[in-house]
């Protein structure tokens, strides 16, 4: 049965959510060593800080566990006792661990195969416990909910929906409206609100 998810545990999944896109993202670049290396440490950090999420999310009064295998039979025990499956797909999880070792500790670089095994071990093990822990999507958790103000968040939830839908030009205008409110609301802080006959003046 999913629990309740609270601001901290939010954030801590958007975050995730940073990590892996940025891991897919270096994934991308198949013929650089050092972007694949980029990617896996990216995927195996999203996971360990999932993980950590379960942790805070069901007891707050413990530390998560140093290692990776301790960190994963933590999660069991507390999802155990809240009444939540067990943590999912563990065999690739720790085939990304791994990866990552090798390629940390023994300059074992990864290929092309272990990447992509890597990120799709990664988005479906990241989908299943969310969807198991919080009762969420993973995939419409948005980086925009980390966003204070009201009207920078609701340019860029607007932007985000017109990418969604392939309306780049859309996305792109209102992603710059946001980015200009923003540092509108910067610049009156730093400098002030300048006097009226100043306002025509161009910065």
């Amino acid at each position: 049965m999913p629990i309740p998810i609270d601001a901290i545990t939010r954030k801590k999944l958007i975050l995730v959510k940073q990590l892996y896109q940025q891991a897919v993202v270096q994934s991308a670049s198949q013929h650089s060593i050092i972007s694949r290396i980029l990617a896996i440490i990216g995927f195996d950090l999203a996971i360990e800080t999932v993980l950590r999420a379960i942790v805070g999310s069901l007891d707050p009064s413990k530390t998560p566990a140093d290692g990776f295998q301790g960190l994963i039979q933590q999660c069991d025990s507390l999802l155990a006792a809240a009444g939540c499956n067990p943590i999912p797909d563990k065999a690739n999880i720790q085939h990304i661990h791994s990866i990552r070792n090798d390629a940390q500790h023994k300059a074992k670089y990864p290929n092309e195969s272990d990447v992509s095994d890597s990120r799709t071990y990664c988005r479906d093990f990241l989908q299943k416990v969310v969807a198991n822990v919080w009762g969420l999507d993973f995939e419409r958790i948005s980086l925009t909910d980390a966003i204070q103000n009201k009207k920078v968040r609701q340019f860029l939830t607007e932007a985000e929906t017109a990418l969604n839908h392939k309306d780049y030009q859309q996305a792109i205008h209102q992603a710059a409206a946001g980015l200009t409110w923003a540092l509108n609301r910067i610049r009156t802080a730093v400098v002030g609100r300048l006097p009226s006959f100043a306002r025509a003046i161009p910065w």
